[in-house]
């Protein structure tokens, strides 16, 4: 490996200190095609996992960095795989709000309705970060609203809990079931109450 080759991305101490495999996905992380291009023409699988389960695309999408998204696209990545704790890279992008990322992956294809290993899908994931932007793609993409997670809590239920009002009043427009409750039998209007947020009740 020269200098030349990688010098507008990393430096050769990087790479001699790093495992090849971990290159990938900092690279990935930091959206550094050519670093992600060079590895790849050496034999760097593009579907790599990291000790966690999380391969390059999954740092991409979850760092918004749009090209290197469609750059791994492009190469074929897989877009369903999950990480340790059931993750595809779409509920990284959606969990951290980048819209740009959740629609390539929309438009690629990514399910929508995929589970975390807490039963969370994307959905559940934006609407308790607050990402309203998120919620209307992932809601146009067949999103399911009622979708329950292992506590039966659904969308509106972490929305209401994090006081994120837009994106509720958005759920209800939708016309979620707001009598539903979950395992301590309480409904979503329970949760936006007892949070001070009565102009939603």
């Amino acid at each position: 490996m020269t200098r030349s080759v990688v010098a507008s991305d990393m430096t050769v101490g990087e790479i001699s200190n790093t495992g090849i495999s971990n290159l990938m996905h900092s690279a990935a992380r930091d959206g550094l095609n050519g670093t992600l291009s060079f590895l790849s023409q050496i034999g760097t699988g593009i579907d790599v996992a990291d000790d966690t389960g999380r391969t390059p695309l999954h740092f991409a999408a979850e760092n918004g960095h749009g090209v290197a998204v469609q750059w791994l696209f492009n190469e074929g990545a897989e877009i369903e795989t999950k990480d340790r704790y059931g993750r595809t890279p779409l509920h990284c992008a959606a969990a951290k709000g980048h819209e740009a990322a959740v629609q390539q992956l929309l438009n690629r294809g990514a399910r929508v309705e995929t589970r975390d290993n807490t039963s969370r899908t994307p959905l559940h994931l934006a609407a308790h970060e607050g990402h309203d932007t998120v919620v209307q793609w992932l809601l146009k993409g067949g999103a399911d609203r009622e979708a329950k997670n292992n506590d039966g809590w659904t969308p509106l239920w972490f929305a209401a809990m994090q006081r994120h009002e837009t994106i509720m009043q958005r759920l209800l427009h939708e016309r979620v079931d707001i009598e539903r409750k979950d395992d301590a039998g309480w409904t979503p209007l329970h949760w936006a109450a007892n949070n001070g947020r009565t102009a939603v009740v």
